[in-house]
């Protein structure tokens, strides 16, 4: 598919132009006897889907260590005017020696845009959007195989709600992202599958995650992750770096209980 190997490139050229520590290296982009290629790092380690499967949770404070390195991957990428639009736990990568790397920068973005132009072909339509699909509200449109972002981290606005799609919704997913490690589980748990166009109903708040939170969790950073989740998105935080400045106080020892010195009961009194 000539069109969809050009995006391919597009996007994987873009990215490689982010060199940051968090971001997976790409070496070269290319095409070989018409099939594009991408050359990236090796990595030895593990995604994190492996510490959050089955509801495990993590300490907080390691998860915001996760984080701060997500946002900081992201604050790069963001810069360079590109969104991941598909953050999850597949998409972050743990390797041996602890170094976090975020991987799949701009690919939701190649294969929806693919997917819209397949139903236009052989539909002569639009692509149906999620909130259409999981409502059945457009009965005239059939369902291509689409891939429009995992369902459990999107933002309202990726189901298609008219909003357009911007470098917020990666914020919405750090917070998904931050609640999953922290609780164990999605906020909107126990609903899957298109239970979930709950979240574009932008009349309907998401759960604080003081519902599920442990209970050394500290409120306030109970109220960062809840500000991620904001379903009008300029009330979310309003960058990566916005977020990353409220998260770092919470990092290993950063917080530190403050010492209270009674004064002497002789305090004041001449020899």
């Amino acid at each position: 598919q000539p069109e969809l190997t050009q995006r391919f490139l597009v996007e994987a050229r873009t990215t490689a132009r982010c060199q940051h520590d968090n971001i997976v290296v790409i070496y070269e982009v290319g095409e070989h006897n018409g099939a594009p290629y991408i050359v990236l790092e090796f990595l030895s380690g593990k995604p994190l889907t492996n510490l959050t499967e089955n509801s495990s949770r993590l300490p907080y404070t390691r998860a915001v260590e996760i984080m701060c390195s997500i946002l900081r991957a992201l604050q790069c990428a963001h810069e360079q005017g590109i969104v991941h639009r598909d953050l999850k736990p597949d998409n972050i990568f743990i390797t041996e020696s602890g170094t976090i790397k975020v991987l799949d920068f701009g690919i939701a973005k190649v294969l929806q845009q693919s997917q819209e132009s397949q139903a236009e072909k052989a539909t002569g339509s639009r692509m149906p959007s999620p909130l259409e699909l999981a409502t059945g509200s457009n009965t005239n449109l059939t369902r291509i195989g689409t891939i429009m972002g995992t369902l459990k981290y999107m933002s309202p606005e990726q189901w298609g709600i008219g909003i357009e799609i911007d470098h917020l919704t990666d914020i919405w997913a750090c917070g998904i992202l931050l609640h999953r490690m922290i609780c164990g589980r999605h906020p909107l748990h126990p609903l899957d599958g298109n239970q979930l166009v709950v979240t574009a109903m932008l009349e309907l708040p998401m759960p604080s995650m003081a519902e599920a939170a442990p209970s050394d969790v500290p409120r306030e950073l109970i109220q960062i992750v809840d500000r991620c989740l904001l379903k009008i998105k300029e009330q979310r935080w309003q960058s990566a770096a916005e977020l990353l400045s409220a998260l770092e106080l919470f990092l290993p020892g950063r917080r530190t209980a403050t010492l209270q010195i009674d004064e002497s009961p002789y305090a004041g009194l001449s020899s």
